[in-house]
């Protein structure tokens, strides 16, 4: 920007504009945005080895760089330098980044630390030892590693007292060509929470009866049964790309009858092999499961023959005593053939609060969001009898309806929700709309339907674009200029 004699007045405006609003906050108030900006900023993932983002990693480096007031505020604030991210490019920078993290440490005080490291794997294991040696392991909190695994035993030998660390997360990089290498936790440590990535479950040395979440993605059914068989506190499970074909270095011994947990009240299934889905839930009994999550992530390309979502195994898995579920989200490919099952494994749930239903197939004849799903109207009928106590319902994938197979839909549900005096039914609809301008996603014509029905008084409408969040039909109503009736 510049002034009328051509002078420019950027850091003028960098220099006073955030002061004059951010004085009308209270300190609380803005201690608490900083925190979460802070605590909002990812740990590394392993897209990491290809791109790297600068503001991620120094959060507290940006907020401070704004003006001299939010300088101040950050620096006089501990917690926000209590999690650096430490991003090792080339041993010529070792010397600078020592002296950076060592500022870091200082400035956050006797905070609980949050640690990520990534390395590449050209590092040597001495480089990355004098970099541990600046960290007080003793306030250790969490600890996230994207580092080769030939680093496990300097790690675990500099870092020797870790009796505050609650959460580990091993991710090797995926060129990482070393043999089974395994990461041992001092015992002071009594992690609560794990995840780990491309090592075997036998590679990790933890005290297993102490987990109560624990994550693992490309992980061997058996040895899903073992961490469930060892976790017996374990409260929520999330696995990912399920399978039987990668070589076993252990043998695992699976019973004949269910395994029992009594604590594991959060589950997540997700996996391309339906045969592997389906072992799981005949051999796994949880009574108190309250959020579960199916998932076939089997991607369909344009030749690829018949593919189902195999809702069967659910009906078995229901059938034991796991009647406490509030939360079912069920993600594969839709086919009309598989409302049957839907209806009969729901009929299991009857406490069900939410349920969400998605697809990740490209094909889009294979989506919840079809005039097939809403043309239906038994669907929405026999949802309403077998989920007297339904708060939400949330779908999700490529949009393959009409709108007037919708508003047929959401007619028959005001209409019987109304007539039930049954409480009101949240909808929410994530769409992919990048084909089409966001602000006219939804026609004039029926926005002016939608906003006629008032739907705010048996449902709560959203129409979602499933990248950026931006709700299309508020959009919509403001674009048309129909924006008195809202939708919340």
């Amino acid at each position: 920007m510049t002034r009328a004699d051509g002078s420019n007045n950027c850091d003028e405006l960098i220099g006073t504009r955030p002061d004059a609003h951010i004085q009308r906050l209270p300190f609380e108030v803005i201690t608490q945005i900083f925190s979460h900006f802070v605590e909002t900023q990812q740990p590394f993932s392993q897209g990491y080895d290809s791109r790297f983002s600068k503001s991620e990693c120094s959060a507290p480096l940006v907020l401070s760089s704004v003006c001299r007031l939010w300088r101040d505020i950050v620096l006089g604030l501990p917690r926000l330098w209590a999690s650096p991210k430490i991003f090792l490019r080339s041993e010529e920078r070792l010397s600078s980044q020592r002296e950076i993290l060592r500022q870091w440490l200082q400035r956050s005080g006797k905070v609980p630390l949050r640690i990520s490291i990534f390395c590449p794997s050209e590092w040597k294991p001495e480089g990355m030892a004098t970099l541990l040696r600046l960290l007080d392991a003793k306030r250790l909190k969490t600890l996230c590693l994207i580092v080769p695994k030939i680093f496990y035993p300097v790690i675990y030998q500099t870092l020797t007292e870790m009796p505050s660390l609650q959460c580990l997360e091993l991710f090797p990089l995926r060129n990482d060509r070393e043999g089974p290498l395994k990461f041992v936790l001092p015992d002071s440590a009594e992690v609560l929470e794990l995840r780990i990535q491309n090592i075997l479950v036998a590679d990790v040395r933890a005290a297993w009866g102490n987990l109560t979440v624990f994550e693992m993605k490309h992980i061997d059914t058996d040895e899903a049964f073992e961490v469930l068989r060892r976790a017996t506190r374990l409260q929520k499970c999330t696995l990912i790309d399920i399978t039987r074909t990668r070589p076993r270095q252990v043998n695992y011994a699976i019973s004949l009858r269910p395994l029992v947990h009594q604590c594991l009240n959060d589950l997540e299934l997700h996996s391309s092999d339906a045969k592997e889905l389906e072992f799981i839930l005949l051999h796994l009994e949880l009574p108190s499961l309250e959020h579960f999550v199916f998932s076939d992530t089997t991607r369909l390309g344009a030749h690829d023959g018949p593919h189902v979502l195999p809702l069967h195994p659910l009906l078995s898995f229901f059938a034991l005593p796991q009647r406490r579920l509030k939360t079912l989200e069920i993600h594969g490919p839709y086919e009309e053939a598989a409302n049957g099952e839907l209806m009969e494994v729901l009929e299991c749930t009857p406490y069900l609060k939410h349920l969400a239903l998605g697809t990740i197939a490209p094909d889009s004849s294979k989506c919840w969001l079809s005039d097939a799903f809403f043309t239906d109207h038994a669907n929405f009928v026999s949802l309403s009898k077998l989920l007297p106590g339904l708060a939400s319902l949330h779908i999700s994938g490529r949009r393959s309806f009409s709108w007037d197979a919708l508003l047929a839909f959401l007619n028959l549900a005001h209409m019987h929700i109304t007539a039930t005096k049954r409480r009101p039914l949240e909808v929410r609809l994530d769409v992919d709309s990048s084909s089409i301008p966001l602000k006219d996603y939804v026609s004039r014509d029926v926005s002016s339907q939608l906003k006629e029905r008032m739907w705010g008084q048996a449902i709560w409408l959203s129409i979602v674009d499933s990248k950026n969040k931006e709700d299309l039909l508020e959009t919509s109503l403001e674009y048309h200029g129909l924006v008195d009736v809202k939708h919340e």
